[in-house]
């Protein structure tokens, strides 16, 4: 016989109703997450519309921009090399 195998009694069950108020709050954190993230990804179209607009009107954000654009192609070309270079040596 299994030593493990015991029978169930009241006493050991987890309270039902813990349980469930639990799952409840749990559940609410989860749709709140859900619903901030549906926004965020709603809102994001919009974003992108206003920096365009932005683009189009001020000629120190296009240039600032452009200038970040590049910074970031050649760190994505130089960091991986350096950090070879680092590793090897």
């Amino acid at each position: 016989m299994n030593q493990h195998a015991t029978s169930h009694t009241a006493h050991d069950r987890p309270d039902t109703e813990a349980m469930k108020a639990r799952y409840r709050d749990l559940s609410g954190t989860v749709r709140r997450r859900q619903m901030i993230e549906a926004g965020q990804a709603a809102a994001l179209p919009f974003a992108a519309y206003a920096y365009g607009d932005a683009m189009k009107s001020s000629g120190l954000l296009k240039r600032s921009s452009h200038w970040a654009q590049l910074f970031c192609i050649a760190a994505a070309g130089i960091v991986p090399i350096l950090l070879f270079i680092r590793v090897v040596w």
